[in-house]
């Protein structure tokens, strides 16, 4: 992540006690993966303010919500392919400002 544009995996993903797992981080954020009860969900949460999570995008249970992680470039997509439902802010692309910011 020397330029700040792609997603810093951590060697080994870090599992909360809540089940989420931190895939690794990005341009202030961390990637994630909540588990749900009919899919996951991956998620940008904001590294200082950890208690909510900015974006987020479900995916059937069973690793596609990493794998989707693992190949997304978000300075190139908008959003990560193959998502079922987009929640939060996910309409607008990560790095991106409210109009009325």
């Amino acid at each position: 992540m020397a330029d700040g544009t792609l997603i810093e995996f951590f060697d080994q993903p870090v599992l909360g006690e809540d089940g989420l797992v931190t895939l690794g981080r990005w341009g202030g954020w961390l990637v994630q993966v909540m588990p749900m009860l009919y899919n996951d969900r991956l998620i940008l949460t904001p590294q200082s303010f950890q208690s909510v999570y900015d974006f987020g995008w479900c995916y059937p249970k069973g690793g596609a919500a990493e794998l989707a992680a693992r190949v997304w470039d978000p300075e190139v997509q908008g959003e990560p392919a193959g998502f079922t439902k987009a929640v939060g802010n996910a309409r607008r692309r990560p790095g991106e400002r409210c109009a009325s910011a």
